[in-house]
Parts: C-alpha cells; structure tokens; sequence
C-alpha cells in the first residue's frame, strides 16, 4: 500500500530511530511495512533513490535504497530495491564525494529542495535482508550517498542539515530550469 510521506517538520523525522527485533521480522506486520516502503518508493520512481520507515511514520530502523548499481545503464528501466534492516556502519572512506541530493521528505513537486551534499565516497556497512540473513554491502559515490542519506533518516537527520550555505538550497523549480540553460548542476557555493 502505498502511504502518506511525511513532511520536513514532522517530529518522526527528528527522532532516531529503533532497531527492529529480527526475531519479529516474519511477523505479517513488518513484512507488509516493508512492502509499503517498496510500494510507495515505487510510486515516486522518477524522484526516488530510497525511503526510510520514518519517512511513512514508523519509527523502526528500515530503510528500501535503490540499486542503481546493478542496472545496465542509465535507460535501464529494471528497479531493484534494497531492504536494509538496522545497518550498522562498518567503514567510511576519507575520501568524500558531493552529489545533489533531494527527499520525499523534503517539499513536494516543484517546490521540492535540493543541494549538493558532501558525504564520504565510500561506505560498507552489515545488515540483515528481509528474508532474515545477514549482508554487507560496499557503496561508492551515488550509493554511498544514498545509504548514508538513508541511515541519515534512521538517525533523525534530513540532508539539508549537511548543506552550510542556504544559497545552495534550490526548489525543483528553480534547478529544472537551471539545468535546461546548463545541462548541469550549479556549482556549489
């Protein structure tokens, strides 16, 4: 079932979140919330790299991130997601990366926010699937930033709080109509 996303401002989205008893992972309610997480990035694919279950108003440590690392190519249409329950942060590069970042969970259609985010480039981290077993996975540049965006929402923190100088803070609007002008992002500020 597709749900209701929760906006910038919503006190879920400031709380950190709980780690989910894996022993309750078969129960029928966890395995439909994470069908809902799917369903509803799914529903906002053309905007969407991931979701958290705080983002939908659960306050449980999942989090659905999209493998664009194992599409062919950028006209691949194949979407694959992730489950990712409690992560747990094993490394992170020194090296970092900026990428434009946006959130479900931070305004909507043209009046959505984007800026370019600093983060580390590389992250591994250990978690367990929605079947029950343990994984790792080695994220670089775009995944990287989109786990760490993800864990971010199971902490309480949105992307804008890594953005320094509001001038680099763009509504869709505004950077759509950049990007027809430039075929890129803005440098950053």
């Amino acid at each position: 079932m597709i749900k209701k996303i929760l906006q910038i401002g919503d006190p879920v989205l400031e709380k950190k979140s709980l780690e989910l008893d894996i022993k309750k992972l078969e129960e029928k309610k966890i395995q439909s919330l994470i069908d809902n997480l799917i369903e509803t990035a799914y529903s906002e694919v053309e905007k969407s790299a991931g979701i958290s279950a705080p983002q939908i108003g659960e306050n449980l440590n999942i989090i659905v991130a999209r493998r664009f690392d194992l599409q062919k190519n950028e006209d691949d249409k194949k979407v694959i997601w992730e489950v990712i329950i409690n992560p747990r942060v094993l490394f992170l590069s020194e090296e970092e990366s900026v990428f434009w970042e946006g959130c479900l969970s931070v305004g909507v259609g043209q009046k959505a926010l984007f800026g370019p985010v600093k983060r580390k480039r590389e992250v591994k981290i250990r978690y367990t699937n929605r079947e029950g077993k343990e994984k790792e996975y080695h994220g670089r540049d775009f995944m990287s930033h989109i786990v760490q965006h993800e864990i971010d929402h199971l902490d309480g923190t949105l992307f804008l709080s890594h953005i320094n100088n509001p001038d680099n803070i763009w509504t869709s609007k505004k950077l759509d109509e950049y990007m027809k002008v430039h075929n890129d992002y803005p440098p950053a500020l």
